[in-house]
């Protein structure tokens, strides 16, 4: 991500990051089929500070509206990837915004294999959050 990160993401990352695990854990427990990873607060910062900042941007006058979704391509069923994963960056999420607008269309966010985060393609179905 190259802007600068979005103060209150990174105050609300370590309590959002608890909170994701707590819940995590509980399905855990009642033995859910499904549960969705648990981003690390470093990851959540990025993905809020990077929404933040494209929601600010304009391209073409359009006003960006998306999904972000932490997940693997392979924990959701028919994923549409894309060629090369994009940068998490709100000049590239500003650009995508128009294609993945509608309703129940998400942008999966996962680590690269640089440890960087990448947005993979689109998903439909996130698995089950607690």
């Amino acid at each position: 991500m190259t802007a600068p990160t979005y103060p209150a993401a990174h105050a609300a990352a370590p309590r959002i990051e608890a909170l994701f695990a707590e819940h995590a854990a509980e399905a855990r427990r009642r033995e859910a089929l499904d549960v969705a990873a648990v981003p690390d607060a470093r990851a959540i910062e990025a993905i809020v500070s990077t929404a933040f900042w494209a929601s600010l941007r304009r391209e073409e006058g359009y006003v960006p509206r998306i999904s972000l979704a932490f997940l693997a391509p392979h924990e959701t069923p028919h994923p549409l990837l894309f060629e090369r994963p994009l940068a998490l960056d709100p000049a590239v999420l500003t650009k995508v915004a128009p294609a993945v607008e509608r309703a129940g269309i998400h942008l999966g966010v996962w680590p690269g294999a640089d440890g960087g985060l990448n947005v993979w393609g689109t998903a439909r179905e996130t698995p089950a959050t607690w």
